[in-house]
């Protein structure tokens, strides 16, 4: 952090020094700046996330609803969205995140229609 922080430091002092006074004015705004965006990202909630099924389950136990997004890897969570109606929690491909904070699900159906005459 010190020498994310001294080097431009170093740089603006040389600028004001070279090119003039109101230069010195973004050594205040500087670390101004950068105590409130490190604020923010401290203040940002944790992701949860999860390697397995049975690590979810061991939480939450077995889940209300299930939806697999890929049969081909059913049996992994990356796959799946496992719904916990009592917890307020939804777990999709292993992150965990708040049911009440879904606002719309629209699905799409990605098979092609197949007929015998083609």
């Amino acid at each position: 952090m010190k020498r994310a922080f001294i080097l431009p430091a170093v740089a603006i002092i040389l600028l004001a020094i070279f090119v003039g006074p109101y230069l010195l004015l973004l050594l205040i705004v500087i670390p101004i700046a950068y105590f409130f965006i490190d604020r923010l990202e401290k203040a940002a909630p944790k992701r949860v996330t999860y390697a397995n099924i049975e690590e979810v389950e061991a939480k939450y136990g077995q889940p209300d609803d299930v939806v697999v997004l890929s049969a081909t890897r059913a049996n992994e969570l990356q796959a799946l969205m496992l719904f916990y109606k009592a917890q307020d929690k939804v777990i999709v491909c292993g992150e965990e995140m708040r049911l009440s904070d879904l606002e719309g699900v629209m699905s799409k159906n990605m098979a092609t229609p197949y007929t015998i005459d083609e």
